[in-house]
């Protein structure tokens, strides 16, 4: 199962791939029974640079145990972003959007749970909270396997500019927590579905990701209609969804 980008410049697939993938997917005669990718859309762009790729398939890689039921807007927004603090996240993106939200919502909270990968990243963004005088607003929460941080979202706010797939948005959807997010393969269309169960950015700027949050906080009737949409997602992707799947992979 590959589970992340395994692309040098996932804007320019015919780059390459990373050194970390070439021999897994340059198989030779050391050739896997399958290599699942989980996106269709991945597994046609590494196709697209290889010779073989003649036992490559795609199929779900996470499941959902439980699905909530769809939310309705409330007086204070709850911004989330939940996953692997790295720069592929544009954190900073992140926090000036947010930036721009609180000036409309002054009661709008900021949370960021994961562990971050490089700790001048981590300084760099705790001086910015501090320098827009937001540290009421922002909070730093260290990574833990629960779900604690969805039951309270109102958003999930994602402005990663590459994801395999998108687990931890799904996991929001599954509480009826619409996504806002910058449009970038592979979770667009495969996972995030503009007007469907979130919005979907194409101008990344932390600008025009900003006026998309301000739009949907400012619209409970699109909010509960991205809820339901969000809920019906995640309903797609049950225990039985990911078994049947898998079940196609080990058959073929």
């Amino acid at each position: 199962m590959v589970h992340s980008l395994t692309f040098n410049n996932f804007k320019h697939p015919q780059a390459g791939i990373l050194p970390a993938y070439q021999r897994a997917l340059n198989q030779g005669q050391h050739k896997f029974d399958q290599v699942v990718f989980p996106t269709p859309d991945q597994q046609r762009d590494v196709a697209r640079v290889l010779n073989d790729s003649s036992n490559f398939t795609h199929a779900a890689d996470t499941a959902i145990e439980q699905v909530r039921k769809p939310r309705k807007l409330g007086r204070s927004p709850r911004l989330i972003f939940r996953g692997m603090l790295g720069t592929n996240r544009r954190l900073p993106d992140l926090i000036n959007a947010f930036h721009q939200v609180y000036r409309s919502f002054p009661k709008a909270k900021l949370v960021i749970q994961g562990y971050f990968t490089d700790r001048k990243l981590e300084q760099s963004l705790k001086k910015t909270v501090k320098d827009l005088r937001l540290d009421d607003a922002v909070e730093f929460a260290n990574y833990a396997p629960n779900a604690e941080i969805y039951r309270n979202a109102t958003v999930f706010i994602n402005a990663s500019d590459n994801e395999a797939f998108g687990i931890s948005m799904l996991e929001s959807m599954s509480h009826g927590v619409p996504v806002v997010a910058y449009q970038v393969p592979y979770s667009s269309n495969n996972l995030v579905k503009n007007n469907v169960n979130g919005l979907l950015v194409k101008n990344q700027t932390p600008n025009q990701l900003a006026k998309a949050v301000i739009r949907l906080l400012g619209n409970s009737k699109q909010y509960e209609k991205l809820s339901r949409g969000a809920i019906d997602t995640a309903k797609h992707f049950s225990q039985e969804h990911l078994v049947k799947e898998w079940q196609g992979v080990f058959n073929d």
